[in-house]
């Protein structure tokens, strides 16, 4: 969602917070789409930055009736992904509220300085300092049957690993930390790989005992976030040949063989269909 401000006068007159991003559980981003007078450009942003962002308003102006405290423990012992929803919810209304102050405030440096791409400096990941030191030890492990004059050569023409940055139209997809490819299997949880359509498609891990009234709110959530907006009263299709299947499969299918639409059609599947599986895909029925 985007807010615009009212005053004509700051250079801050837009902001648009956009679906949180965690890639492989590193660190989880909160990009925003800022807009500076003619300018829009996208920022990243850690839930700490707001953090102290927040702080420092709060003690600099007497804010306590019109913006929100953002605290790290706000939703502390929420678990999984719903963490980051949450968070991501909370920025939002923190930046609909910041563009709604005075301009003495959204003009201050404070303001500026924060939403200011000449200001935020590439933060190291820590995934790339783990890989390295991964590769590291390969290398040193291997170099051990290799001439010293040849290793030092591949160690200064190597170059280091590059880390894959999955593309903004992936980005889109919502694998946020729901599905980890080295995490065990659960006999007590389920995968549900949900499409809505080729290019829109969340994946969430439940528990099995998980009711059909909140599983399907967290489907609508999470497309949410895609700027989907769902029904209610939405229901599910499942293909037995097409557990695995992909997006666009399931979308030119025929009509699936099962339909999950109350309480008792996701207890069947459960106890029968799904009872050895850990991954099933669903299709969204609007």
């Amino acid at each position: 969602m985007s807010v615009h401000s009212s005053s004509v006068d700051c250079p801050v007159v837009g902001l648009h917070v956009l679906p949180y991003q965690r890639f492989n559980n590193a660190i989880t981003w909160y990009p925003i789409k800022v807009q500076i007078a003619n300018q829009c450009f996208e920022m990243k942003f850690e839930y700490t930055d707001f953090v102290h962002f927040s702080r420092n308003l709060h003690q600099e102006y007497n804010l306590k009736k019109t913006l929100t405290m953002i605290k790290k423990e706000y939703n502390f012992l929420r678990k999984g992904n719903q963490k980051y929803i949450d968070r991501q919810l909370e920025i939002e209304k923190f930046c609909n509220q910041i563009l709604l102050l005075p301009s003495s405030v959204t003009c201050s440096n404070l303001v500026l300085d924060f939403f200011s791409k000449q200001q935020q400096k590439p933060k190291p990941s820590i995934r790339y300092s783990t890989l390295k030191r991964v590769f590291s030890l390969k290398s040193s492990s291997s170099s051990s049957t290799i001439s010293a004059g040849r290793a030092i050569e591949q160690t200064t023409t190597t170059p280091p690993p590059q880390l894959s940055i999955i593309s903004s139209a992936t980005s889109s997809i919502l694998f946020n930390a729901s599905v980890c490819s080295s995490e065990e299997v659960d006999p007590s949880m389920i995968k549900f790989k949900i499409v809505y359509d080729c290019n829109n498609i969340i994946i969430i891990r439940v528990k099995r005992t998980i009711s059909f009234e909140k599983l399907v709110s967290q489907v609508i959530q999470k497309f949410a976030l895609l700027s989907i907006l769902l029904h209610e009263q939405l229901s599910f299709g499942f293909c037995e040949n097409t557990r695995n299947s992909s997006a666009s499969s399931i979308i030119y299918s025929d009509a699936p063989d099962h339909i999950i639409a109350k309480e008792h059609d996701l207890l069947l599947n459960m106890q029968s269909k799904w009872s050895a599986l850990y991954k099933v895909t669903l299709r969204c029925i609007i």
